[in-house]
């Protein structure tokens, strides 16, 4: 804790000491990547106050609810009318995932081992796999086949399991209730606090999501990670790159320029070249919100090939201060990890 209290200081300290606004709203992102809940005055006061960038708000937003504490939902709710799309969406989606961690805490809180939330067949089943091969569990499918049946009255309930194999009763009592929710419970292939879990679905599925705007905010977002996921865990990755960069091309001014941003900000954690000349055609378009066109340089500095790194020689300059100054941390990165490759310390 006291190097936690540690870091938030210096950072807010660095937030006090730069005006850049990608600088400002990188600590915003930090301190959320943190969950640090000694940040939660800083933060409240970036959101609160109108006359601080509205993406640098937004980061703040989005941090309060990565840290997620019932303190952050009142914070969160008194701004979901911004005037700021992107600070009211972000809002929406941080209160979305609070509502949905809620919810699962709740649908395994009812009763000491939670049996009247759970359906008794998957409990009796999943320990008897456990009894009988470790680590083994019901899949998505056998466990919706079951809760479309009658519940057994005859099975066992967590309740019930031998008393001498604790673990097998207590992860029988909490099975995958994120997978249940329509959530995918796989291990996340990246270690960011992400605003919204991944989704469940087959990829025609998530691309479908992914290109709905009729869908909630935080819907979209699930299915955007699961593409995410899916591409990181070599799982149709040319289909799933493809299909956010559909997303990151839609030039309809309708979009959500949130949402298009998260989905630059995915396709750098990917560094797939085949996502190249979207990001390029997201950087060149002089209509997109800067925090789209930002994320899209940051994310072609990640890649670092050869088109990627000319285009953000030539956008180092422009006249808009975060892609100008998301440009010339990308090359800069790009050098430093060049001259780290070569042995050379910088």
């Amino acid at each position: 804790e006291g190097e936690e209290g540690g870091a938030v200081c210096s950072l807010i300290e660095l937030f006090h000491s730069t005006t850049s606004v990608l600088l400002r709203h990188e600590v915003a992102y930090a301190l959320g990547q943190m969950q640090a809940a000694s940040a939660i005055e800083f933060l409240n006061e970036l959101l609160c106050d109108s006359q601080e960038d509205p993406v640098v708000r937004h980061e703040a937003a989005e941090a309060l609810g990565a840290i997620g504490t019932s303190a952050c939902e009142p914070l969160l709710r008194a701004h979901v009318a911004d005037c700021h799309s992107e600070v009211a969406e972000t809002c929406e989606l941080a209160l979305a995932r609070l509502e949905h961690h809620a919810a699962l805490a709740n649908a395994g809180a009812k009763g000491p081992c939670a049996c009247e939330k759970l359906p008794q067949r998957i409990v009796a089943l999943e320990a008897a796999a456990e009894a009988t091969s470790p680590g083994t569990t019901l899949s998505l499918a056998e466990q919706l086949a079951l809760l479309d049946e009658s519940a057994d009255s005859t099975a066992p309930t967590a309740c019930e399991l031998p008393t001498e194999s604790p673990d097998v009763a207590s992860r029988a009592a909490g099975i995958r209730m994120d997978t249940l929710a329509g959530f995918d419970q796989e291990v996340a292939a990246y270690a960011s606090v992400d605003p919204a879990p991944a989704a469940s679905g087959s990829l025609p599925e998530l691309r479908t999501m992914v290109l709905d705007r009729s869908l909630p905010m935080f819907d979209r977002y699930g299915a955007m990670f699961a593409l995410r996921d899916k591409a990181a865990r070599g799982e149709e990755r040319e289909d799933a790159v493809l299909a956010l960069c559909k997303a990151l091309d839609d030039h309809d001014s309708t979009d959500s320029s949130l949402f298009k941003h998260e989905v630059a900000f995915v396709l750098g954690q990917l560094e797939d070249a085949a996502s190249v000349p979207a990001l390029c055609r997201a950087v060149r378009n002089e209509r997109e919100h800067g925090m789209v066109r930002h994320e899209a340089a940051e994310a072609l500095g990640a890649i670092g090939c050869e088109t990627a790194m000319q285009l953000l020689s030539e956008y180092a300059t422009h006249t808009e201060a975060i892609l100008r100054d998301s440009c010339v941390v990308a090359l800069h990165m790009y050098d430093r990890e060049a001259f780290l490759a070569a042995g050379v310390v910088v």
